[in-house]
């Protein structure tokens, strides 16, 4: 069973690799919480989570395709491959955008 999964991983990643590697999907636009309706919100929020699980199926994707890579190509100075910096950069991004709407969601429940 843990063999056909890594099988599975395997051909994934190198099908994804194949076609122009992974995809960074799209940091969302964010309703301004100061102005915005309850309509845009929910909108914005649909948006977010959105955003969150492509970035989530991004990063499977990175690591699948770090795996492949891991014997063929070289670590970069500091240890880091270039997909390692990919997914650092796509956390943070995620960070950031979650943490911005919940800003925009706190100025929202205020006025």
């Amino acid at each position: 069973m843990r063999m056909r999964t890594l099988i599975f991983w395997s051909f994934l990643a190198s099908a994804d690799t194949a076609f122009g590697a992974c995809e960074t999907p799209k940091s969302p636009e964010i309703a301004d919480g100061l102005t915005a309706t309850k309509i845009e919100m929910v909108e914005s929020k649909k948006m977010v989570s959105h955003y969150l699980k492509s970035s989530k199926e991004y990063l499977a994707c990175l690591k699948a395709a770090e795996a492949l890579d891991e014997i063929e190509k070289p670590k970069i100075q500091g240890g880091y491959t270039e997909n390692s910096e990919k997914y650092v950069s796509a956390v943070s991004e995620m960070s950031r955008v979650k943490d911005a709407f919940m800003h925009q969601v706190s100025l929202f429940k205020s006025r």
